[in-house]
């Protein structure tokens, strides 16, 4: 390739790659803001989050393994990690609940009978064994994992054993919380005229 062509690919990588160095900075300095609020009021003895566990390790044996730059990628993780794919499983949680009214009814039942006009609580759980259901059973149907992957795993496959997902649990609290206050506030209907309501048969990616 050469020419303007080359050129044109030049630019486009660079302008991509300054953007993405600047969203990180803004992003990392307001990390920061976080970890300096939380290292006024630190203590030793009272840890009360990831961030005090961690800057413990830091003043420990192995600390010179605990820097910033890796607490501040740890953070951004928690805040991004997953995003995509909790929104692609309520999307279709959401997309059933609009096209099977009659289950939609059942949550719906069940909410009202555990919670009223409460707060949800994961704890709720427990107590609604249907919705509980509902979500596992859309899980099970729409995977949030593209059925085509670019290859066969030849070693431990994701979400198994040492690869397991750190993020499950806050992904399963968050869906579950979410689906429940979403049916809990609104009642979810197929828009009239609307020829096509698929659902989505993976999470988008590039090529």
């Amino acid at each position: 390739m050469s020419g303007p062509l080359v050129q044109i690919y030049v630019n486009l990588k660079h302008n991509f790659l300054r953007g993405f160095k600047q969203c990180k900075k803004e992003y990392f300095d307001e990390i920061q803001k976080i970890i300096d609020e939380r290292l006024q009021t630190f203590d030793e003895s009272n840890c009360r989050c990831m961030l005090d566990y961690y800057l413990k390790e830091q003043k420990g044996v192995n600390g010179k393994h605990f820097d910033m730059d890796t607490l501040k990628g740890m953070v951004l993780q928690l805040f991004f990690g997953g995003t995509l794919t909790t929104a692609f499983d309520l999307y279709n949680m959401l997309q059933q609940m609009a096209l099977n009214s009659s289950i939609q009814e059942k949550v719906y039942k069940e909410i009202e009978d555990v919670i009223g006009d409460g707060s949800v609580m994961y704890s709720d759980i427990m107590r609604m064994p249907y919705t509980h259901a509902v979500i596992s059973e859309t899980q099970r149907f729409s995977s949030s994992v593209s059925f085509t992957s670019l290859h066969v795993s030849t070693g431990v496959p994701y979400s198994v054993g040492c690869r397991r997902c750190p993020g499950a649990k806050l992904a399963d609290v968050t869906i579950f919380i979410g689906f429940v206050t979403l049916l809990q506030e609104f009642e979810w209907k197929i828009p009239q005229n609307s020829s096509e309501f698929g659902m989505l048969s993976s999470v988008p990616r590039s090529k």
